[in-house]
């Protein structure tokens, strides 16, 4: 034996020990609540293959026992690339590849540390024991300790007597702890039997069997179970289980128990082709207890790209009675549904045009709802439009349409509608001109009319219209801020002659909501069956305050009146015939000063009652990503008829999201009707979070159905624990906030 105190340089490029071997685990956790593991810190990162790297050893002594085998001791330092291994003694044997260390045994990698008290692997195999030994994975911010760690090869690391957590070193909030747990790098699983769940060491839950993600791979097993309160349906506990068919085919199958109902069956299969792609969602309770039969919901909706320039999609959707939504659904969005779409399509994008081929079906819900109210179906529709060649700088588009409209017990028709249309720009630095000018010409064939009435109807119509605007800016300073302020007017003439078509039966047709943009479009009409006659002059002028260094613009307000010199004689379904000179006064609003504040507003005012038809108030307030504020309020005339007869409809929606500390959060949202005094939708809850665990409680009411105000308001309490790297137990609370709060971030 001879002491040596230098560097040892041994090029031992076939040693690549399993501990050197060991690949990254990556997954996310909360750097800002957790301690870093600083010893996996102090290894150098360099761009280099470990594999092929050479191998230099650091020791006090060094003693060559055979030709084959060596021994190090006192502060024995192995590199190699990016990875090291010091322990006070290594003894390495040739022939059979087997490294022995004992004592303080430290291996580091960028993405792994491993600590022991002795060693013993064979580094072809890449197989062996390491004794009193905990392992950490700094990405993953998980640990785990066991008497002893068996390496099985290259991916995978079984403890006995072990335990795991992702808590910080000395927090011991959570581990799971079992006689034999596997960690399998390659599928990205962990696994462990007779499984021990202990909340600050006591032993709080057992289970046969558990597994729990080391990555972010897809794998097959029981998702986090959910329960709460569900209305007159009482407690509700769901078990999802997620099947990991294939990489690109997977399930979710989900156990929903109802108290008073029974249990139900949620299946959603999702398929991922190169070229097609789609999910398929279906639930079925069987004897429902409260309703005393049978009830399902099926939809399926599919996609696929044939080629560059073909397209197709299909939606289907079927559900077993009027009621479903309303007894089975959890939010508004799904309880108001009154007609569920059916639809296939086919579409083209090319050189010469774009084409959609269409089929269209509805299945109403409620069976109350008249023929009159429900929705044609579309048998086939065709729809075409596409940019002509330019000729001495006009542009000319063409768009057509070819539809056959049926319903039972009704007037059907097919409908050829096409609409050329010749158009120029002039634009300029200091404002732009354009003149469009469009012919529409639509054709009826009509069945089923009334006895008297013609079965063919034609409607030939000119649009003509003149936009113009001028463009005035000024350089503005505030401190030491540049900005430019701009003056915008704008003019639209739209000349339309009259044309009664109170003969044509309306088939897809409604008003358009009046909006700013609303007043530079060349029909009040959506569909095909009315062309609004028009003689009318839109005035509208704009204001915007941009920041001079960045671009970025902090203010824009706009207000616009359209100035009528005939009456509007075309009407729908025999409405009215509008004859006022001038329309509501429209004012957009949009001030954002910085990224943190935001507010906006449209207001809709009527000159001769003086009263405000519309008003759109928003507020949104980000000082920092994990915080936000929203309020927002809706008043609007004549939009729904309440049940008390008047014609208002006013809203107010206030939600946030705040850290009331490091660790504790506040969420809440109270939307609620002003004008019927209900709650629409209102939670509020708190959160807590550490390194390795979040809980969050929330109560949340809400109502099944927009449209039967007085209804019984369903009240929730929800409950979600997280433990961190391994599941997740309680309601899906995070979705809930994600859909009920704006731009929600944890």
């Amino acid at each position: 034996m001879h002491p040596l105190n230098r560097k040892l340089p041994l090029i031992l490029s076939q040693i690549s020990t399993v501990l050197l071997a060991l690949a990254p685990i990556t997954n996310a956790y909360s750097a800002s609540l957790c301690h870093a593991f600083e010893e996996a810190l102090q290894v150098p990162q360099l761009n280099i293959d470990n594999e092929q790297a050479p191998l230099e050893i650091n020791a006090d002594e060094a003693e060559s026992v055979t030709k084959d085998t060596m021994i190090f001791r006192g502060d024995v330092e192995m590199i190699r690339g990016n990875q090291t291994l010091s322990s006070d003694k290594v003894r390495y044997t040739r022939s059979n590849q087997r490294v022995q260390a004992d004592g303080n045994i430290i291996y580091r990698e960028p993405d792994m540390s491993l600590f022991g008290s002795s060693a013993d692997v064979n580094i072809d195999t890449y197989e062996g024991d390491i004794n009193d030994a905990n392992v950490r994975f700094p990405l993953l911010h998980a640990r785990a300790g066991a008497d002893t760690i068996v390496l099985e090869g290259r991916e995978t690391i079984r403890l006995i007597n072990g335990s795991y957590t992702t808590c910080d070193v000395d927090d011991n909030s959570w581990s799971l702890s079992s006689r034999h747990i596997k960690l399998d790098r390659a599928k990205g699983v962990g696994t462990a039997y007779h499984a021990t769940l202990r909340v600050k060491n006591v032993p709080v839950f057992y289970t046969p069997y558990i597994s729990f993600p080391l990555s972010d791979k897809r794998k097959s097993g029981f998702l986090a179970p959910s329960f709460g309160s569900f209305g007159v349906s009482g407690t509700e506990i769901l078990t999802p289980y997620y099947w990991n068919i294939a990489p690109n085919y997977d399930a979710t199958i989900t156990p929903r128990y109802l108290e008073k109902r029974g249990l139900q069956l949620q299946n959603e299969f999702r398929y991922l082709k190169p070229r097609h792609h789609g999910i398929v969602e279906a639930e079925y309770l069987a004897s429902d207890n409260l309703f005393n039969d049978d009830r399902s919901f099926l939809r399926l909706q599919h996609d696929s790209a044939f080629s560059n320039q073909w397209r197709g999609s299909l939606l289907f959707a079927e559900v077993s009675d009027a009621n479903y939504f309303e007894d089975l659904g959890d939010s508004l969005s799904i309880t108001a549904i009154t007609h569920l779409e059916r639809r296939a399509d086919l579409t083209y994008n090319g050189n010469w045009g774009n084409l959609l081929a269409r089929v269209q079906d509805y299945q109403t819900i409620n069976d109350a709802i008249p023929a009159s109210g429900r929705p044609y179906k579309r048998l086939p529709q065709l729809l075409y439009s596409s940019s002509l060649p330019s000729y001495l700088d006009i542009d000319s588009q063409v768009r057509g349409e070819w539809v056959q409209f049926d319903r039972t017990d009704s007037v059907t028709a097919s409908r050829f509608d096409v609409q050329p249309t010749l158009s120029d720009y002039y634009g300029r630095s200091w404002g732009f001109f354009q003149p469009k000018l469009s012919l529409r010409h639509t054709q009826y064939d009509l069945d089923n009319q009334a006895a008297g009435i013609g079965n063919s109807r034609t409607r030939t119509l000119p649009i003509s219209s003149l936009d113009g605007g001028l463009f005035f800016d000024k350089p503005l300073s505030w401190g030491k801020r540049a900005f430019i302020h701009t003056l915008e007017p704008r003019l639209f003439y739209l000349y339309v002659p009259f044309d009664n078509q109170d003969d044509i039966p309306t088939f897809d047709t409604g008003i358009n909501d009046f909006t700013f943009d609303q007043m530079f479009r060349d029909n009040r009409f959506t569909g095909g069956d009315r062309v609004g006659d028009a003689n009318q002059l839109t005035l509208a002028v704009t204001s915007r305050l941009i920041d001079d260094e960045s671009g970025n613009e902090l203010a824009r307000l706009a207000i616009g009146q359209i100035r009528y010199f005939r009456d509007r004689d075309v009407t729908l379904n025999g409405g009215a015939v509008e004859t006022n000179n001038n329309s509501d006064f429209v004012t957009l609003l949009d001030i954002t000063p910085n990224n943190r504040w935001r507010i906006s507003g449209e207001w809709q005012w009527d000159p001769d009652t003086r009263q405000s038809n519309k008003t759109i108030a928003s507020l949104q307030y980000r000082p920092t990503p994990d915080r936000g504020l929203n309020l927002s309020y809706r008043s609007r005339d004549e939009s729904v008829v309440a049940i008390d007869g008047s014609l208002v409809l006013e809203q107010a929606d206030v939600s946030f999201f705040w850290p009331l500390s490091s660790r504790w959060r506040a969420v809440g949202r109270w939307n609620y009707s002003l004008d019927r005094s209900q709650i629409l939708e209102s939670f509020a809850g708190l959160e807590y979070e550490q390194c390795c665990w979040r809980l969050s409680l929330v109560r949340r009411e809400f109502i099944n159905n927009v449209n039967n105000f007085g209804d019984e308001t369903n009240t929730s309490f929800l409950m979600q624990l997280e433990l961190k790297g391994l599941t997740s137990i309680g309601s899906p609370i995070d979705t809930l906030l994600e859909n009920g709060i704006l731009d929600y971030r944890r």
